[in-house]
């Protein structure tokens, strides 16, 4: 374990685990974790694989749980429990045991597998005659106000 606050008490029960800095984080019966630092943070997974390695970057109470290669960047109060997903950060997001799902923004819930979600997508103004890569959503303006939008 690295280091962290004067009274922090950071715990790791796991081989082969890392806990950066921060306090209160945890690391429980996961193998190869990492917790960068931040505050409260806990990767576990209890009944389940602890060979999986996961990362959780730092941030405020975030989860990691029964899960396999997973990660939360930051923010706070973020859920993973679905294997090979993703949170960017953001807060109160949860990928409800979605795999492979990825999540930005604030109280988004994973729906799918296989998919990103988020609070706002953006697509660029482009005009149609662009080349684009097949499956590209974007969008043109036709008025002040309005646009049309397009998938190739």
């Amino acid at each position: 374990m690295g280091l962290g606050y004067k009274y922090s008490v950071n715990t790791s029960a796991s081989a082969y685990s890392f806990i950066g800095g921060g306090c209160y984080n945890r690391i429980i019966l996961h193998n190869c974790g990492v917790i960068g630092g931040g505050y409260g943070n806990t990767i576990n997974v209890p009944g389940g694989n602890p060979q999986s390695a996961s990362f959780i970057g730092a941030g405020y109470n975030n989860l990691i749980a029964d899960s396999s290669c997973s990660s939360i960047v930051g923010g706070a109060n973020n859920i993973v429990t679905g294997a090979y997903s993703s949170i960017l950060g953001g807060s109160g997001n949860n990928d409800n045991g979605f795999a492979y799902a990825g999540i930005f923004g604030q109280n988004v819930n994973g729906v799918i597998t296989n998919a990103f979600h988020s609070n706002t997508f953006v697509a660029q103004n482009m005009s149609p005659t662009a080349a684009v890569p097949a499956g590209t959503l974007y969008y043109q303006l036709v008025a002040p106000g309005c646009c049309a939008v397009y998938i190739s």
